[in-house]
């Protein structure tokens, strides 16, 4: 994404409406949850309410004892929080990618542009940066899985992570 603190005072914007619409006077907290492990906050984040996903559960106890919830609105919150399901939509994008355009090998992870790796003994090798991995065949397997489906036969596999371009 772009801009996460962009996207985060939209949902904000977007629940306040929604919580007013349903009379529901209930505080609005927000942050920008780093999910990536690689991700690295700089000392100019410091005024913006984000954090690692590790510091999610450290965040939202602080925030429950801070606003503690009601037992009068129980009833108001489960119809809100059904609600909310409701209005959820499962996001589907299909791609139509015929065969012949998929790279047919177990690629780098590090690499952007597709290295192929060498398999050597029980390891997968980037040639070009030197990354050893031991899963990628997993890996593999899993985006034919994604892009093609999930029947497999032996044949096709071998060909699938074997082939380089």
């Amino acid at each position: 994404m772009t801009d996460p603190f962009q996207q985060v005072a939209r949902h904000v914007t977007w629940m306040k409406s929604l919580l007013q619409q349903e009379c529901l006077d209930l505080p609005v907290l927000h942050a920008v949850v780093v999910a990536s492990k690689n991700g690295i906050l700089i000392e100019s984040f410091r005024e913006q309410s984000i954090f690692h996903v590790t510091g999610l559960r450290t965040h939202m106890q602080k925030w429950l004892q801070q606003y503690p919830l009601l037992e009068k609105d129980t009833k108001k919150l489960f119809r809100f929080a059904m609600l909310l399901l409701s209005m959820h939509q499962k996001v589907t994008k299909e791609m139509k990618v015929s065969l012949q355009e998929i790279i047919k090998s177990v690629l780098c992870s590090q690499c952007a542009d597709g290295q192929c790796l060498r398999y050597h003994y029980k390891k997968w090798i980037c040639p070009r940066c030197g990354a050893e991995e031991h899963n990628a065949l997993y890996q593999t397997l899993e985006d034919y899985h994604l892009l093609v489906g999930s029947m497999l036969t032996r044949v096709f596999c071998y060909r699938f992570s074997t082939e380089s371009i």
